[in-house]
């Protein structure tokens, strides 16, 4: 089949699919924080779950196979522990969420359990980071 679009028209397809991508990414993950946050049944919304995860999955896998870590970073240990801070926050502050708009009195043993879950998902993303990271460095 031949091409009708030029190198240039190609780019620029590329970009709109790109922004379209982010979009999509971004919104499906609101979608999906959302309604564990409003505490919606799981099974009410395990496709988007699973389309989200198929997404992450994706872009993990194309960035290790290409010796990518992120666009505007190289692997070190500063971006481990940044994402594993990141994640550590992330775990926190929905877990805390949920429990306000459930209205679920925070105690000091909630709060406990929150921050240990954080710090858990924050270990297992370090390690992972730092895994992955080698990998990457090692094909470069």
């Amino acid at each position: 089949m031949k091409k009708v679009i030029d190198e240039r028209q190609e780019k620029d397809m590329y970009v709109i699919e790109h922004y379209g991508f982010w979009i999509a990414f971004y919104g499906l993950l609101g979608i999906v924080l959302y309604k564990v946050i409003a505490g919606y049944s799981f099974l009410s919304f395990v496709l988007e779950v699973c389309l989200l995860l198929t997404l992450i999955f994706t872009i993990i896998i194309g960035y290790y196979k290409k010796g990518i870590w992120r666009p505007y970073a190289k692997a070190s240990q500063k971006e481990y522990i940044m994402t594993s801070i990141i994640t550590f926050m992330a775990i926190v502050i929905i877990y805390l969420l949920i429990q306000i708009v459930r209205k679920v009195k925070l105690t000091l043993y909630l709060i406990g359990i929150d921050l240990l879950l954080g710090l858990i998902g924050g270990i297992i993303v370090y390690i992972l980071a730092y895994i992955l990271g080698q990998h990457i460095i090692k094909k470069e």
